[in-house]
């Protein structure tokens, strides 16, 4: 290789490793007030973020379009990676969200209590299991929610409190639950019409209270055919309010009689 050629290759190398510890530097140095106007004017089109104490981020579209919202937060995403790495809640609301995955929030490994209350357009949590510290969702009134899968909460296992009320779920895996340890468990006022033996089994653990207030249920299973000879749950399960017409129905499909 001509001496001229080497040349030029290095000077470009050194230019591009000095171009980038300037970026770094920005990124670990720059103060809270930088970092929240920064953060501010990236904000994705017609929503407001909100950065407090450098570790909680809200973000609210208050109910108005946001073309590419998704791809947006990706960039979002890529654009902070330091500030946004000491992120431990983040709150999506009135948004047009439509896949937290798509929209890169795993990189958010920090996270411990996420909030997606009233995304009109968010038909699934999709797995929730890249938050590994997240100890408590809401993700309330999300009228696309239809259905909670066998992977939803896989690996969460510091999950703790589940809002999940008000949303259009009418249908969970029989094993979504399973997996975790949650105490809280609130699905009132969603579209659920049938309940397998699950929140029993969780009411023998560490779950201390399940709500399914005002569904539909009227149907019990159990599906994977489970003994309940030694069951003794100690914790509350609300089923006011459904489509229950004789304790029996539960007892004869939970396996009781």
């Amino acid at each position: 290789m001509p001496n001229s050629h080497r040349f030029w290759l290095l000077f470009l190398g050194a230019l591009l490793a000095t171009m980038l510890a300037a970026v770094e530097c920005e990124l670990t140095t720059s103060s809270p007030e930088d970092t929240y106007a920064r953060i501010t004017t990236k904000c994705p089109s017609n929503c407001t973020c909100v950065l407090s104490n450098q570790s909680r981020l809200h973000i609210d579209c208050d109910g108005k379009p946001s073309s590419g919202f998704d791809s947006h937060l990706l960039n979002f995403w890529e654009t902070f990676p330091t500030s946004l790495s000491f992120l431990t809640e983040l709150s999506i609301s009135r948004s047009p969200l439509v896949s937290l995955q798509d929209a890169g929030a795993c990189a958010l490994d920090s996270i411990w209590k996420l909030n997606l209350t009233v995304n009109p357009n968010l038909s699934t949590l999709g797995r929730l299991g890249c938050f590994s510290r997240l100890e408590i969702l809401w993700a309330e009134t999300n009228i696309r929610l239809s259905a909670i899968d066998k992977d939803t909460f896989a690996q969460l296992r510091n999950l703790k409190i589940i809002h999940l009320r008000d949303s259009s779920i009418n249908s969970i895996h029989p094993e979504a639950f399973l997996q975790v340890s949650a105490t809280h468990i609130d699905l009132e006022e969603c579209e659920l019409y049938s309940l397998d033996i699950w929140p029993l089994f969780l009411l023998m653990g560490e779950t201390k209270y399940i709500s399914l207030k005002s569904n539909l249920i009227s149907k019990f299973t159990n599906i994977q055919n489970l003994s309940m000879t030694e069951l003794t749950p100690s914790g509350t399960l609300d089923l006011t309010y459904n489509q229950i017409h004789q304790m029996s129905d539960l007892a004869r499909g939970w396996g009781f009689d």
